[in-house]
């Protein structure tokens, strides 16, 4: 007769843990990312002030500067409508070579940017900047009779985004005060003028 087939040996149990094994420490929790900076406010109410108390539109260059500090901006533009409201002017900017305003030539109002978009609902738009791209505010200048134009800035990533939309709208709010209507209604090559303070 065959031989009988050894027993197989009982399983081992597993090992303890080792001491080292229990006293690992856990992985600390990912932080919360930090909040975005908030903007100056002090720097927009002075900006504000001076606006209101403009004497002389060749100061206007040197506030706009501030405006772009105060909200962050690369570059800024005020564009102004002419009398029938259709067409959008730039006038004056920021950030950028001296010869870019005679180049950017006219926005028409029905056009599908934000600069138009903020001018024909009368209300703050924006296109978000990223890591990458730049993104832009536009702010539309608004009287009692109507939208005047829009003041528009390109922004990169930074401060928060609502912080800057209401200090972009603080700023067009007092630009409206200060822009004139064309000298000649109806000509489209009208003068546009800054009202200033005597």
């Amino acid at each position: 007769p065959a031989a009988p087939r050894p027993a197989a040996p009982p399983a081992r149990p597993a090992p303890p843990p080792s001491e080292k094994a229990q006293d690992e420490p856990k992985p600390a929790p990912v932080p919360e990312p930090a909040p975005p900076p908030r903007l100056r406010l002090d720097e927009l109410a002075r900006v504000c002030s001076d606006l209101a108390r403009l004497s002389d539109s060749s100061s206007i260059p040197g506030i706009l500067e501030r405006t772009a500090m105060a909200l962050e901006a690369s570059g800024l533009v005020l564009w102004v409508a002419d009398a029938q409201g259709q067409v959008l002017t730039p006038i004056a900017a920021h950030g950028y070579p001296a010869n870019v305003l005679s180049r950017m030539g006219t926005i028409r109002v029905d056009d599908e940017n934000v600069t138009a978009t903020a001018f024909r609902t009368g209300l703050v738009q924006s296109v978000k900047a990223d890591g990458s791209t730049s993104g832009a505010i536009a702010a539309p200048l608004v009287a009692p009779g109507g939208p005047l134009g829009v003041i528009a800035a390109e922004i990169r990533a930074g401060s928060d985004e609502n912080d800057r939309l209401a200090a972009a709208a603080i700023v067009a709010a007092q630009l409206a005060t200060l822009v004139g209507v064309p000298a000649a209604e109806g000509s489209e090559t009208a003068n546009y003028e800054l009202r200033t303070t005597n």
